[in-house]
């Protein structure tokens, strides 16, 4: 019996794809949200954190809680710097919100 079902078309809600890298380091997982995560708005990373909170937090919970995720996952997004002298910003979160 063959079943039809293709796993990238049906699972995925209006095509959305997020890429990550899955970290290990001294017992600690870090998800590093790459790509296909919704850009936040704002001049300074705590405007961006409250974007992200008030606007897109179902991506978090998506990525952070299970089955994905678990009590102890943590992970950030790389966004784009909010000072000239830096190369990029980061935005921490785990699986109650955002540090």
């Amino acid at each position: 019996m063959k079943l039809n079902f293709d796993a990238t078309n049906d699972w995925r809600p209006d095509g959305l794809v997020i890429k990550c890298i899955d970290a290990h380091t001294e017992g600690e997982p870090l998800r590093v949200i790459l790509a296909g995560y919704a850009q936040p708005a704002g001049n300074t990373i705590l405007a961006r954190r409250r974007d992200l909170e008030t606007n897109y937090d179902t991506l978090r919970t998506a990525l952070m809680w299970e089955p994905r995720g678990h009590a102890d996952m943590y992970g950030c997004l790389i966004t784009e710097p909010v000072r000239q002298n830096a190369d990029f910003g980061v935005l921490f979160m785990h699986n109650e919100g955002y540090s």
